[in-house]
């Protein structure tokens, strides 16, 4: 344990307290560090090992952003990947290793590793984890200008499904009018859904609208004629009756999986539904094996007559995200 006083200070700053808080209040670093007992966040950042090991990712996240914060002066928040990650919204990569800083633009001085310079608003600014981060609709329209489109879309529709209105994010594009990167943005921003599961399934979609292939109802559950359901569904054409499932590893980690996973494909495939798979794999080269796959399918489903009938609807709570 650490003396109270010093345990107050480290609440204050998501655990993290620096090397000269713990000598003011005399704690031997040394002697906890080679316990065991004390966690080294950052050059002379420490935290308590055993409230590190029982974190989240999230709360990591700001752990590692606020030891940063501790050690750099200015008007600083954590932002870009680093608010994404402590916010909990999607990422396609890690949270960057050294967390991402901004400055307020009005009390930048110098240019430093990591940190970004640029105007921070009261509105534009939050608190997590004892943090300063930047606020949710700010975090995903700064991602969305500096990543990659496909990258950015997995955090804006992990964003829209926390509950971040798509409303507030554009209000920041447009208060950030003329920065690097918001034409794009608000294309992807746009684009996004809350429907969208996994980073697999953004990613597919960004790709196939590039692609130029029409864009398809999202989380469905498609039904015999007289409304027994017989599966739920990634992507569907329904006109064209071709589903896309967006598999990865963790969807067939049950030994019975795959034999669900068979089942529930033979009732579609007796609906008239081709069923088109993909992976992370596929993505490599810009999706072009997926939307071959897709029209592949379409062009299979054209030919046919006499298909039988289907219904289908909404997954549960689907039409309130549809919505967002």
């Amino acid at each position: 344990m650490l003396p109270e006083k010093l345990e107050a200070i480290a609440a204050t700053q998501c655990i993290a307290f620096t090397a000269e808080q713990a000598r003011e209040h005399e704690v031997a670093i040394r002697q906890m560090r080679r316990t065991g007992r004390l966690t080294v966040v950052h050059k002379d950042v420490y935290a308590r090992s055993d409230l590190v090991a029982a974190m989240d990712d999230p709360t990591k996240a700001a752990l590692q952003a606020s030891a940063r914060l501790l050690v750099n002066r200015g008007d600083l928040v954590a932002s870009h990947a680093t608010a994404a990650a402590i916010h909990g919204f999607r990422l396609v990569a890690a949270a960057p290793k050294l967390p991402v800083l901004t400055e307020a633009a009005e009390s930048a001085t110098c240019r430093r590793r990591g940190i970004r310079v640029a105007a921070l608003p009261a509105s534009h600014r939050a608190v997590l984890h004892g943090v300063a981060v930047t606020s949710g609709a700010r975090t995903v329209a700064d991602c969305a200008r500096v990543l990659s489109p496909l990258a950015g879309l997995v955090t804006a529709d992990s964003a829209l499904r926390a509950g971040v209105p798509r409303a507030s994010v554009l209000d920041v594009l447009a208060y950030c009018s003329g920065w690097p990167g918001v034409r794009l943005a608000r294309e992807v921003v746009a684009f996004a859904d809350a429907r969208s599961d996994s980073p697999l399934e953004s990613g597919v979609r960004w790709q196939l609208a590039q692609a130029g292939l029409p864009a398809p109802e999202l989380q469905l559950t498609i039904c015999d004629e007289d409304g027994r359901d017989e599966g739920d569904v990634d992507f569907v054409w329904l006109a064209q009756r071709t589903i896309l499932e967006a598999d990865g590893r963790l969807k067939y980690a049950e030994p019975s999986a795959v034999w669900r996973e068979k089942r529930r494909e033979d009732a579609l495939r007796a609906l008239g539904f081709e069923v088109v798979r993909c992976y992370w794999e596929d993505m490599m080269g810009g999706g072009a094996v997926i939307a071959a796959r897709v029209r592949a399918a379409f062009a299979l489903n054209a030919a046919r007559t006499a298909l039988p009938e289907f219904l289908y609807r909404e997954k549960f709570d689907r039409h309130k995200q549809r919505l967002l």
